[in-house]
């Protein structure tokens, strides 16, 4: 069983992967917002940073909640962007 320090960026490499290989046909259609794409690599290298350092100070199930909080409503988005 994973603790909470290694189930987290495990995940987050697999929801990477899943999404570099969803982009490859928006790339290839031309459907790629450059700028906004700039700005997101921008604000979240130092926020992977800043988030690593502050996780590093919270216990294993403040760390889990908050995950799992953030899995949650991301997943309600997607599901809220697909009924549209």
């Amino acid at each position: 069983q994973l603790d909470v320090t290694q189930a987290i960026p495990i995940s987050l490499i697999v929801v990477a992967a899943a999404s570099a290989v969803a982009a490859v046909p928006k790339l290839r259609a031309g459907h790629v917002q450059w700028r906004l794409a700039a700005i997101f690599v921008v604000a979240g290298v130092p926020a992977t940073f800043v988030g690593t350092a502050i996780g590093r100070h919270l216990p294993q199930p403040v760390l889990l909640v908050g995950f799992a909080a953030i899995m949650v409503i991301a997943g309600l988005q997607m599901l809220r962007d697909n009924a549209d």
